[in-house]
């Protein structure tokens, strides 16, 4: 028998049909070690779709939580036109702003200003137990727009109403700072338009009588005396004085323009939206189902992670062993 097995041994076909047996072994071995991880992983697939599903649900309460918590915000908008007076020269008008733009840009952003703009609205101080106020004070900016003379305000409140409101009454102080420039200046010019006038009609009323006295001499009737010469003299100056001051007020005048001179105003109407900005219920519920399921699957692939991990550090101990 021992001269047989190693007769066998030493023959090829008989060596080969061993090996084959073996591989045959092996791949039916690894068919049910598939056989079972495919149920196993079924198993673990079924498992992991219901804490999906589970964190998608928890995901859908939390934001039936929220949205109960969520105060709705509006958000109100407008664009202020700076205003600008003019100054007549001898040859020139010159225009200039009430005030730079990015000084008024800025003194929305002063708290003492947004402080102003709430005892106007008869709201208490921002605290922790006034979230109106507090909403308001936070929110109101301003920001310099592309044109060197316009300016962007902004404010949230927790009602349309509320936010048109402040929009309104922060207007209405910065304006007012304005107004303290604006009008002593343009009644200014306006005294000196009027001094203009009665100086204009008291030289055209001269310039008249002087003409009157010289219509004699004119015509030629009597004899010409030194006192013509003289009215002749008065009447070309008064002529002069009445073009100059006629330049003048021709020059005072368009510097009154409502083109070169007018108050800051709005540029345009104030813009509210009817809808607030905050998401409806829907929507928050929506994100927080979607939030859950992401969270759901980001720990599912996790644990599968870490299992394998195991797994593979066992089998490596058990093959060391």
């Amino acid at each position: 028998a021992r001269a047989v097995d190693v007769m066998r041994n030493a023959d090829p076909a008989f060596r080969s049909g061993r090996s084959r047996s073996r591989n045959a072994r092996s791949r039916s071995r690894n068919r049910r070690s598939r056989s079972r991880n495919g149920r196993s992983r079924s198993s673990e697939i079924r498992t992991s779709g219901k804490l999906i599903v589970l964190a998608g649900v928890l995901g859908g309460l939390i934001g039936v939580l929220i949205s109960q918590t969520l105060n709705p915000r509006w958000v109100a908008r407008m664009t202020i036109q700076i205003g600008q007076f003019s100054t007549q020269s001898q040859y020139y008008t010159t225009s200039r702003l009430i005030e730079n733009q990015l000084t008024a840009a800025e003194r929305f952003n002063v708290p003492s200003f947004r402080l102003s703009v709430l005892r106007e609205m008869g709201l208490p101080e921002p605290t922790r137990d006034s979230a109106r106020s507090k909403e308001i004070f936070d929110t109101l900016r301003s920001t310099p727009a592309k044109s060197n003379d316009l300016i962007n305000v902004q404010v949230s409140a927790h009602s349309r109403d509320e936010a048109v409101k402040a929009l309104k009454a922060s207007f209405d102080l910065f304006n007012g700072e304005h107004r303290k420039v604006y009008d002593p200046a343009v009644a200014r010019l306006n005294e000196e338009l009027k001094r203009l006038t009665a100086k204009l009609d008291l030289a055209e009323r001269e310039y008249t009588k002087t003409l009157q006295s010289l219509q004699p001499a004119l015509r030629g009737i009597g004899k010409a005396e030194s006192r013509d010469v003289l009215q002749s003299s008065t009447a070309a100056t008064l002529s002069q004085q009445v073009l100059e001051l006629n330049r003048q007020k021709a020059d005072l005048e368009d510097a009154l323009t409502p083109l070169r001179t007018y108050p800051t105003r709005p540029f345009g109407e104030l813009y509210a939206p009817d809808r607030s900005l905050t998401p409806s219920t829907l929507a928050i519920i929506a994100m927080g189902i979607a939030a859950g399921l992401a969270v759901g699957i980001a720990g599912v692939m996790l644990t599968h992670s870490v299992r394998r991990a195991r797994s593979t550090a066992a089998l490596s101990d058990f093959t060391k062993q």
